[in-house]
């Protein structure tokens, strides 16, 4: 997955792995989450800091629209 700029969500790069767990929580509800197939959340799970982009693909794939997303 491409890596996305989103200055609003840079800070999360300096969040630790303790804090990033429930944004983690909340991305990976089965319902609608991809985040938990991705190679790197499977790599690095629990330590969050080392997939943060995948993190922001996936909070930026919550603002569109679910069809149009796996486009």
């Amino acid at each position: 997955m491409s890596k996305l700029y989103d200055a609003d969500l840079v800070f999360l790069r300096q969040i630790s792995d303790e804090d990033l767990a429930p944004l983690v929580k909340i991305l990976t509800d089965p319902i609608s989450e991809t985040l938990t197939v991705n190679e790197e959340y499977k790599a690095h799970n629990p330590k969050h800091g080392k997939y943060i982009d995948e993190i922001i693909n996936e909070i930026h794939g919550f603002g569109g629209n679910t069809i149009f997303n796996i486009f």
